[in-house]
């Protein structure tokens, strides 16, 4: 976890990330959240693109969701990635790639946005995708699950997908198995209220581990961006 703060503008950012990279899963003070979901479809790549860490970074910079977004649409990708993003009160999710960027409609009901690690606005890609087949399985117990969940979500419902194993093979919450490199490294529920952000996370499977929970303060000052 590293927690970031511009003094000059006191704006906050608390991101997840692994050794060397600059930022990657987070949220900021103006309740902007952000996901990622790799895509990585082979041959899908642009040399002069920017690396998803770096756009990462950028979008937890944002005072709303909706600059996000053009910010998304702004640039030039190097590698196709899934950003999702929630607010106050919203949701979105986008898949981004040398092509360009589409907004998914809500799925699988209004208001609910999933996705696990194949295209499904841009589905032109390889189809022989090295996990595909992993990828679809767990997207479609993701979606069994959260369409099941009364609204609104609470963290605990994430939380409880999140470490599920509703199919033996391809589970949401996944272990290291022979043959594979596949595992879930990190597990991460937020909750952005226009009153109170909070993000909880577990390192290792969220099935046996101990989730943490961090917060900041909602920002006060007039927005820039």
């Amino acid at each position: 976890m590293v927690h970031l703060t511009r003094s000059e503008h006191r704006d906050q950012v608390i991101t997840v990330t692994v050794p060397g990279v600059c930022g990657l899963w987070g949220m900021n003070d103006r309740g902007v959240g952000l996901c990622l979901n790799a895509m990585d479809v082979p041959g899908l790549r642009r040399a002069d693109g920017l690396a998803t860490s770096l756009v990462a970074r950028r979008v937890l910079e944002s005072t709303s969701l909706e600059t996000a977004e053009r910010f998304l649409r702004a640039v030039d990708h190097a590698t196709q990635e899934t950003y999702t993003l929630g607010a106050p009160g919203q949701a979105a999710c986008f898949e981004c790639s040398p092509r360009g960027t589409v907004r998914l409609d809500p799925w699988p009901a209004p208001g609910l946005i999933c996705h696990t690690n194949h295209p499904l606005a841009q589905p032109d890609g390889d189809p022989n995708v090295e996990g595909r087949a992993d990828s679809e399985a767990r997207l479609e117990a993701m979606v069994t699950r959260l369409g099941a969940v009364p609204t609104p979500v609470e963290s605990s419902d994430l939380i409880a997908i999140l470490s599920s194993h509703d199919d033996a093979e391809h589970p949401i919450c996944r272990h290291e198995k022979s043959g594979s490199d596949a595992l879930t490294t990190f597990a991460v529920a937020m909750e952005l209220d226009a009153q109170s952000l909070r993000l909880a996370v577990c390192a290792g499977r969220p099935c046996c581990g101990a989730f943490q929970t961090f917060s900041l303060e909602p920002a006060t000052a007039p927005e820039t961006d």
